[in-house]
């Protein structure tokens, strides 16, 4: 009899939805430095995983930087960002990429990816929100 008891606690743990936590991640996957602005650039990804009663899965890209006389994170205008990019229905995987250029110098950039699993009627059921490693642009290149 404990025996038993153990197992059905073991298996209610396994298949409770803390178990299906919300899987994302925010990186950037390229970062270009060179003399001229018009050829700097950074490459941003976010990557996210379905959870159960997720339908669809949408993300949002912000872009950040700081320069070296403010130590403070500050949002970015830039084409692309700041928009919400939504998944087709029952993706199991759903992963984005941006990409921004003519960056100022010397900055840093980095994205903040708020990430969002929504129901079937749209309703989100989880949200993470995660941050990338920065992208470096030195003066003079």
């Amino acid at each position: 009899m404990r025996r038993s008891l153990l197992t059905l606690v073991v298996s209610l743990a396994a298949a409770s939805p803390a178990a299906a936590a919300p899987s994302a991640t925010a990186r950037m996957s390229e970062c270009v430095r060179a003399d001229r602005a018009n050829a700097r650039a950074a490459a941003f990804e976010g990557d996210m995983r379905a959870i159960p009663g997720a339908v669809r899965l949408r993300m949002r890209f912000v872009l950040q930087a700081r320069t070296p006389d403010d130590s403070a994170w500050s949002r970015v205008d830039a084409p692309g960002f700041g928009r919400s990019f939504t998944s087709a229905p029952g993706v199991g995987r759903y992963v984005y990429a941006k990409r921004v250029e003519d960056l100022l110098a010397p900055a840093e950039y980095r994205v903040r990816v708020r990430f969002r699993w929504l129901d079937a009627l749209g309703r989100t059921i989880a949200r993470q929100t995660r941050t990338s490693l920065a992208c470096r642009q030195p003066s003079g290149g």
